[in-house]
């Protein structure tokens, strides 16, 4: 994996934005890394619950993502239908990592 974006949401909201959540992904490059390492994710002050996928991608074919380049700059690109190749285009993502905030 080139990079490891992570997404943040709001739980229970149809998308972070719509919640008024965390406007921006954090991206950590991981080129150049072999074998096992750690990736840190700086989460910055946590005030309210959230959550958070890692999505990781080979950097050969991104950009700006759905939600937009302010959210998302490091996105999947669609291919023209037919055309995608698995192999060339790698891509993997987590299920959400939930962090819930009490007090």
């Amino acid at each position: 994996m080139r990079r490891v974006p992570g997404i943040p949401g709001v739980p229970r909201a149809p998308s972070a934005t719509d919640a008024g959540g965390p406007r921006r992904a954090h991206t950590s490059d991981a080129g150049g890394r072999r074998g096992t390492y750690t990736l840190p994710v700086p989460l910055g002050r946590v005030e309210k619950s959230f959550c958070i996928r890692l999505r990781g991608n080979d950097g050969r074919r991104n950009g700006p993502g759905p939600p937009g380049a302010g959210l998302d700059p490091h996105g999947p690109l669609a291919h023209t239908p037919g055309d995608g190749d698995p192999w060339v285009d790698t891509w993997c993502c987590t299920d959400p990592i939930f962090v819930d905030v009490t007090r």
